[in-house]
């Protein structure tokens, strides 16, 4: 049996006239049977009027259309194609936009993070602000008003009673957490209702449905949809017929809820369990792994079975405390066997890793991480931030774009001059200042994308034009968000738009990897799945959201996301299922083979074929000038060191200015001069008045064991090899922040940290360990008459309580720490000194998320 034909199960189901509610097991083919049911609809004698489909996403809702339209040319239905009704629920509930209201996407994001900025809620960096915490507070809101939980319902103190302490958080932390968050809610629906704007879950609470719209609603992906979509559907027509799977629910963060098949009872259930797709090895495994971890297997697997009776191998789990290499064997067995792997993960960096692999093999593979359009909103806000900035470093950046007209080596060339100034770019680059010139309001933006940028994005993938189009679209949002043209805000509202996501479109013998996620509702040959424990780095979600729906009687779905994201992964294969963990967990059932071992094999090894081209030789150019050499520069990654000793494109966060600026204080201070006489100097530092009272407080601490200062700011820059074991014609330099001594000749390096914690207290420790050697050395001190101190002056706590705190760690190094580690990372920086050839292999070998690095890659051989 085909799956083009009608089962005598699935028969069954369409010939139902009741409300009818399809439990769809995976593979078992519910879109071609809700094509059918259209079908069989407009067969009855309803029009497409009639009828209204509804999906989950842009994507399925196309496979449907193209499915009915289909099916109705070949039975050659007599209908207008332009009067179908299939949408997706984002779609159809934009029809209903209210007169006079704007639709807006990424307010709730902006508004997030400029809230939690201005109340200073969190000690993050301001990019995790940006990308990750403000889309999280974004998401808790729209997951309550999918709930219909607006914020004047909210009663905090009731809510913060049913708050449990949960990962690093605190209760005390949650409590903060929930009374910021609230009134960040109110906030974001207060403005939103003065400017006029909507949000997608504001369509849908807005949708009034007094009658019935259809005779019939079509619903796919039941489990997917919020509980408002369900009631949407439920009340638009007369009748339903709606296909879900409850154990595919794997969208819950998005505000899919299970809850939705009780709303939809009133009706006769049905199983489709006849499966297309896997052999029943595959399936037999998939039942009871869901039984054994769900504790029961339900009703509707029972029946669970291949309609063709189709067989293979057992699925097989291989245990392995390395799984990228394991990953690695098996491709390489699989590919052998003249068959093609997809290789399915539950994370983005799994799939990089597994990536970067691959690429050093030259294994073709396809990955469904976003990357070009990354690459797009990484370049055209780099763009955007050069047209309305002087700051050298963010000219320099944009050079490195597509959308100024220069080759790769010349933007190389003006980026790597150190002291060149932006009047020198502009003459270098003339297109770039008369495109500053030429910007002064939302219009002339705009025609800036229609006359460059879009055009440009089109020269380099659909991806790519993807985000861009994404971008303009965006402007509009952003011109109504901000009250002015101010660039810097617009470039904030455009910096909070979400990556498109990419579609799994392998060649023939191409190696795809993807997500779970992004692999539900297709399927593949031979799947390699790599489970991954989820870690949800910020437990203050689910603990606010727990003890908001507890304190309105309206607890959260039960569903096990971890269970289903195994189901859903599990039943993509369809030949052959290989499962790769660091043990047997959960995975191990009587219908796997757990003693599978990948086969062995060889690797293509990194000769390092040394290509001589522009770049080589500025790179080559680059070490041989090399005299000396800081600590900070030994611990940077191939790609950092590019940017930042090289291109000289590194930035100074806030954070680091916060450094710069308490290192001169506190250097200013042990040089004599008081608090006023600082701030008569400088009225700016006033604001560092809490960081100043703790370099006192440590100042006064250090005294009583060390009361002389030797000395401040104390420059270093000593012959590498008089301290380390080594040839090379090289000096080590640094900055001693300050040296204490006693009266019997001991001698205390203090180092000033502003770190928000002390996770780098390792790391420190060796820096200062290489002071104390490069000290005893230049001054002639006995290394054993010197000691270390971390000096922290600007400790906070995760969650603000505008406490400033200080402490001062005279921990000493670990002598296994300096000969395991700084030594390793000194002959490394050495290694590439002498054989520039390797630095060059090490920053190609890795797959790369940054678009200057693969711009250089794809123009080094052009000058």
């Amino acid at each position: 049996m085909s799956l083009n034909s009608i089962s005598i199960e699935k028969q069954k189901i369409l010939d139902c006239q009741e409300n009818t509610l399809v439990i769809a097991n995976p593979g078992t083919g519910k879109t071609f049977l809700l094509s059918h049911k259209y079908i069989s609809l407009l067969k009855q004698g309803l029009k497409p009027e009639d009828i209204l489909c509804l999906t989950f996403t842009e994507k399925a809702r196309e496979e449907m259309e193209n499915r009915i339209k289909k099916f109705i040319d070949k039975d050659n239905i007599p209908v207008s194609i332009s009067n179908l009704k299939i949408h997706t629920f984002h779609s159809f509930s934009a029809e209903n936009i209210i007169k006079n209201k704007f639709l807006v996407t990424n307010l709730g994001r902006y508004f997030a993070y400029k809230y939690l900025k201005e109340k200073e809620v969190f000690n993050y960096s301001d990019g995790y602000l940006m990308s990750t915490i403000a889309p999280t507070i974004d998401k808790m809101i729209q997951y309550l008003k999918n709930h219909k939980i607006t914020p004047e319902k909210i009663d905090i103190k009731r809510a913060g009673d049913f708050l449990q302490e949960k990962g690093r958080y605190k209760k005390e932390d949650l409590e903060k957490i929930l009374y910021f968050f609230v009134e960040l809610y109110k906030e974001y629906e207060k403005i939103k209702q003065e400017k006029g704007y909507l949000d997608y879950v504001d369509l849908l609470l807005n949708f009034k449905i007094d009658s019935p719209l259809y005779k019939y609603v079509l619903v796919d992906e039941l489990q997917d949809a919020n509980l408002l979509e369900a009631e949407i559907a439920l009340h638009a027509g007369q009748k339903f017929f709606a296909v879900g799977d409850k154990k595919q629910a794997i969208f819950g963060f998005q505000g899919g809820s299970v809850t939705n098949f009780n709303k939809f009872k009133q009706s006769k259930v049905f199983v489709l369990s006849e499966n297309f797709r896997s052999t029943n090895e595959i399936l037999n495994y998939a039942k009871e792994f869901y039984k054994l971890n769900g504790n029961m297997v339900p009703q509707e697997l029972e029946n669970l079975r291949n309609v063709e009776g189709k067989t293979g191998q057992k699925p097989k789990l291989c245990v392995s405390t390395n799984q990228v290499k394991t990953t690695l064997l098996l491709v390489k067995q699989i590919l052998n066997q003249k068959k093609v792997p997809t290789i399915l993960a539950r994370t983005n960096q799994q799939l990089l890793q597994i990536a970067s692999e691959l690429k050093k093999q030259k294994l073709n593979y396809l990955i469904t991480f976003s990357r070009e359009a990354n690459f797009a909103k990484k370049e055209i806000l780099t763009f955007l931030r050069s047209i309305f900035s002087e700051n050298t470093i963010c000219l320099k950046k944009a050079l490195f774009t597509p959308f100024i007209s220069i080759s790769t080596k010349d933007a190389f060339e003006i980026s790597e001059n150190k002291k060149i100034i932006s009047d020198e770019i502009y003459k270098k680059v003339p297109e770039l200042k008369k495109i500053k010139e030429s910007m002064h309001s939302f219009s002339d933006l705009i025609n800036l994308f229609d006359n460059l940028i879009i055009p440009k994005a089109r020269e380099q993938s659909k991806e790519y034009l993807n985000m861009a189009e994404n971008f303009k679209e965006m402007l509009s949002e952003a011109k109504r968000a901000v009250d002015a043209f101010n660039p810097n805000e617009i470039i904030l509202y455009l910096s909070t738009a979400d990556i498109p996501l990419s579609e799994i479109k392998g060649e023939q013998n191409t190696i795809i990897l993807s997500t779970v996620h992004k692999a539900k509702g297709r399927e593949f040959d031979y799947v390699i799945y790599l489970p991954a424990k989820s870690q949800e780095k910020l437990a203050f979600r689910s603990a606010i959201i727990d003890a908001i729906l507890a304190s309105q009687n309206n607890d959260k779905s039960n569903v096990d996301e971890e269970l289903n994201l195994d189901f859903v992964a599990i039943t993509r294969a369809k030949n052959e299922l290989y499962i790769l963990n660091q043990n047997y967990g959960r995975y191990i059932n009587s219908f796997i083979d757990k003693s599978f071992i990948p086969e062995q094999d060889t690797f293509i090894e990194n000769k390092n074929n040394f290509e001589k081209n522009w770049f080589a030789e500025k790179i080559i150019e680059h070490f041989s000038n090399k005299k000396s050499f800081s600590f900070s520069e030994i611990y940077l990654s191939p790609e950092d060191y590019l940017y930042l000793n090289i291109l000289k494109i590194g930035e100074i966060s806030s954070s680091q200015e916060i450094g710069i600026n308490v290192h001169s204080i506190a250097s200013k201070i042990l040089k004599g001069l008081t608090q006023e006489e600082i701030f008569k100097q400088d009225s700016q530092l006033e604001k560092y008045e809490k960081y100043i009272f703790n370099i006192y407080k440590i100042i006064s601490e250090i005294k009583q064991k060390y009361a002389l200062v030797y000395n401040s700011e104390l420059s270093i820059d000593v012959p590498l090899s008089e301290f380390f074991e080594t040839d090379a014609k090289i000096n080590f330099n640094g900055r001693i922040d300050a040296v204490f001594k006693d009266n019997n000749e001991n001698y205390l390096i203090v180092d000033w940290k502003t770190d928000r914690n002390e996770v780098q207290s390792s790391k420190h420790r060796q820096q200062l360990e290489l002071y104390m050697r490069a000290l005893s050395k230049k001054n002639n001190i006995p290394i054993e008459k010197i000691k270390i101190a971390i000096a922290y002056v600007g400790l906070k706590k995760q969650i603000s309580d505008g406490v400033l705190d200080y402490k001062l760690d005279e921990q000493q190094p670990s002598k296994y720490i300096f000969e395991n580690i700084v030594v390793n990372k000194i002959n490394l920086f050495l290694y590439w000194k002498e054989n520039p050839q390797n630095f060059i292999a090490s920053l190609f070998e890795n797959e790369s998320n940054d678009p200057i690095l693969i711009r250089i890659l794809q123009n080094r051989d052009k000058l």
